[in-house]
């Protein structure tokens, strides 16, 4: 387990977007293991990492957007389904 912990304006968002590839450096490498991140694959990355934020974090995308960060294999009926059972607002 690790805690990122920091000032604001440290980088900790930054990061912690970086590591499951919500975004992709524009400029230089994060490595795992010597190997670049962005070669790894991203459902098998995803459910390895766990983030628990102070906050909601949410894209400025659909709600079926937000959900296929997080499960790449949501459809838009198991999206539906998924915004239906726990009452999204």
């Amino acid at each position: 387990m690790i805690a990122v912990v920091g000032p604001t304006g440290a980088g900790k968002t930054t990061l912690v977007s970086l590591l499951p590839r919500f975004y992709d450096a524009n400029h230089g490498a994060i490595l795992l293991d010597e190997a670049d991140m962005r070669r790894l694959t991203l459902e098998p990355l995803r459910r390895a990492i766990s983030v628990v934020l102070r906050e909601r974090l949410l894209f400025s995308v659909s709600v079926a957007g937000n959900l296929r960060c997080v499960k790449l294999w949501c459809t838009s009926s198991h999206c539906s389904w998924l915004y239906t059972e726990n009452n999204a607002r």
